[in-house]
């Protein structure tokens, strides 16, 4: 935005900044992290072949490699990808992976019985 503006106006970046009331040190900074392109590629090459993979079980097949990384950070490198990051689903109370009709009937004959609802 700042060397649209500066382009576009014919004005000095410092002005442009201070336009948009961004500090000129905000503009000029350079990150200095290491962006692992190796482990990057690899992440890469392995979520390919294994399709179905989420980043922790590329983290396992990783970390078989030799490599030394944290989950935070294949979390946020996988992220960065563009590979698929699965939301995570908010587990339910007695969700057992039936269907809704076996749910539905097993909530009425525990309900016939007087147990308790997920007991």
């Amino acid at each position: 935005m700042v060397d649209h503006m500066a382009q576009r106006y014919c004005v000095s970046v410092r002005r442009a900044c201070r336009t948009v009331r961004m500090a000129r040190r905000v503009y000029a900074y350079r990150s200095v992290r290491d962006p692992r392109s190796a482990l990057r590629t690899r992440m890469r090459e392995l979520a390919q072949v294994r399709v179905r993979y989420g980043y922790r079980r590329i983290g396992v097949l990783l970390h078989r490699e030799g490599w030394r990384v944290g989950p935070p950070v294949l979390r946020r490198i996988y992220g960065e990808e563009g590979l698929v990051l699965r939301p995570r689903r908010p587990p339910t109370a007695c969700d057992s992976g039936a269907s809704s009709a076996e749910w539905n009937r097993r909530a009425r004959a525990k309900h016939d019985l007087g147990d308790g609802f997920c007991s």
